[in-house]
């Protein structure tokens, strides 16, 4: 409250010498800062794009995002999207089942097979030695519903409001879920929780999704939290529902949102071995989230083995990917390294195991299952298949507090601050994380490709276009 009002919540000036986030926070108005905070989160307003990043010309941005998606696939002339394009690929004798479960919480930094330390994944690296690891994935934001819209529509965060909050998202947005309906899928989403936080079951029932099971839906439940029924609860009545519509002979496509890392870290007991208290936990951890962890891994565990005794397991493609990192501190701009999350593809029928090393997103999850389903279909996604290219760059926009862009191609990051100043990094030493380079024209123009995929969605967005087919 001692704060003046005579410069913007960060001080162009001092944001262009540093980039310590928490020097930049020091240096700016806590009064605006806190007039701010309070417009965006408690009003829930729409943030423009332009407030970040610089706007291209309506011709320009559309050229250069044709540029970036045209190698996946044909265009679709008169589609509501201007990027619409027919992915073609062979058709399976028979299509898989998917269950894809968007883990909460599972960051990187605690997965084994990633490096993670303490490793806490036991299960999933047993896994990954069976399916198609995805090592360096991205988050696209650091909340669950920003991990939703990316895994699910392929649609990258914008600042401000998630697109599952926007009422231009209710109805006709392109998901997942609703390119396999058009196949002939039962699809069903499956959360512990309550379908009114961040408005999920409306825009998923309003987008694809026959059925949506909350918490009020789960009956004989074994263990019940403060945030919902447990992990396992959810995934025996997932298997429940895929054994019953598979064995009427109808595709399946169930996607599930476990609730279990979340404080207060509540779990059923006698699941996990309590892990030692001398077990040092990484920075702005507590125990008990680390133990709360192992039950989260513990789970995915006995879901894979009771899928295993039914007779759609081997028709089945199993899909886990974390839905954001966590503790997203420090003095970093933009924490690119804490947005890393687990992705693993698993059906050991079809698919050898492999580890691709490419930066890839969350937005890719969407166009890779399907690449992986195989067949055609039409589609605005904004990923990419990335097995079509498992040694090709990668690109990952993320945006972290809501108000800041960063864009990860390969080794090199680029950052829009709140103010509309760029800065760009590479990846240093092993151990030295992204420092500092000159913002060449090389890396301008680059940026401006990420910001041009950026531009279209925000306008597919606000004006309800962010689908490949008309209604």
């Amino acid at each position: 409250m001692r704060g003046t009002l005579d410069h913007r919540p960060l001080n162009p000036a001092f944001a262009a010498r540093t980039a310590n986030r928490v020097a930049n926070e020091i240096a700016g108005s806590g009064v605006l800062n806190l007039a701010t905070e309070l417009r965006l989160r408690l009003g829930h307003v729409y943030q423009p794009l332009a407030s970040v990043v610089p706007p291209l010309p309506g011709p320009e941005a559309l050229r250069r995002a044709r540029a970036r998606l045209a190698r996946t696939g044909a265009w679709v002339p008169d589609a509501p999207s201007p990027l619409a394009r027919r992915i073609d690929a062979p058709a399976r004798e028979k299509p898989l089942n998917v269950v894809l479960v968007v883990m909460e919480s599972f960051t990187a930094r605690l997965v084994g097979t990633l490096g993670g330390s303490p490793a806490l994944t036991p299960e999933l690296d047993r896994l990954a030695e069976q399916g198609v690891l995805f090592a360096n994935c991205y988050a696209t934001g650091e909340r669950t519903v920003q991990g939703l819209e990316a895994i699910l529509s392929s649609f990258p965060s914008l600042p401000g409001v998630s697109a599952v909050r926007r009422p231009q998202a209710l109805h006709g947005f392109e998901t997942l879920a609703t390119t396999l309906r058009a196949r002939g899928y039962d699809t069903l989403f499956l959360y512990g929780g309550q379908g009114i936080f961040d408005d999920m079951r409306g825009f998923f029932v309003g987008n694809g999704f026959d059925v949506f099971l909350e918490e009020r839906d789960f009956e004989n439940v074994g263990f019940r939290g403060a945030w919902g029924v447990s992990d396992e609860d959810v995934f025996r009545r997932a298997l429940s529902e895929l054994e019953q519509r598979s064995a009427a002979g109808r595709p399946v496509f169930a996607v599930i949102l476990t609730v279990s890392l979340h404080s207060p870290w509540q779990f059923p007991p006698g699941r996990v071995e309590p892990l030692a208290r001398d077990v040092q936990a990484p920075p702005g951890y507590v125990h008990a989230e680390l133990e709360n962890f192992l039950y989260a891994d513990w789970a995915l565990g006995a879901l894979v083995r009771e899928a295993r005794s039914k007779p759609f397991f081997d028709d089945t493609l199993f899909v886990f990917v974390g839905d954001h990192g966590v503790h997203l501190r420090g003095r970093e701009l933009v924490p690119i390294d804490e947005n890393r999350v687990a992705a693993l593809f698993f059906a050991p029928a079809h698919l050898a195991p492999r580890r691709v090393e490419r930066v890839t997103s969350q937005l890719d999850v969407a166009p890779t299952l399907m690449g992986m389903l195989g067949g055609s279909y039409p589609s605005t996604f904004f990923g990419e298949d990335v097995l079509r290219d498992p040694q090709g760059e990668g690109f990952a926009p993320m945006v972290y507090d809501r108000k800041r862009i960063g864009l990860l191609r390969g080794p090199r990051f680029g950052i829009f601050l709140e103010n509309a100043e760029e800065l760009a990094f590479e990846r240093g030493p092993a151990g030295a994380g992204f420092v500092p380079v000159p913002l060449t024209p090389r890396l301008r123009d680059e940026h401006r490709d990420g910001a041009a995929l950026l531009q279209l969605a925000e306008v597919l967005l606000l004006e309800g276009r962010y689908r490949s087919t008309r209604p």
